[in-house]
């Protein structure tokens, strides 16, 4: 059974006023990389009301798949006409 958790993110308004583009730190390769994504504003915690250029820190839910010495592997939720991805990312990213 997978664990939900809070991980860090940046925040920016949806096309909808019901959804964020949030925006988590990955490891690609190696390399550590942006990766953005729409998710249902239910989903995220941030202080403040996101505007248009202008993205605020925030939290946002995902579920451990699997937890490694120097990454997590994690799921991020699927918006509508997208589906779930299982990306890794660093321990850090894991909100305190």
């Amino acid at each position: 059974m997978t664990e939900s958790r809070m991980i860090r993110c940046k925040v920016q308004p949806g096309i909808f006023r019901e959804e964020y583009i949030v925006s988590i730190q990955t490891i690609e390769g190696g390399t550590i990389k942006p990766f953005e994504f729409v998710t249902d504003a239910r989903s995220v915690e941030v202080n403040g009301t996101p505007a248009a250029g202008r993205e605020l820190d925030g939290r946002v839910r995902v579920w451990l798949v699997e937890s490694f010495g120097d990454h997590l592997s994690i799921l991020v939720p699927a918006s509508s006409g997208s589906d779930p991805r299982v990306l890794s990312i660093p321990p850090q990213a894991a909100a305190a």
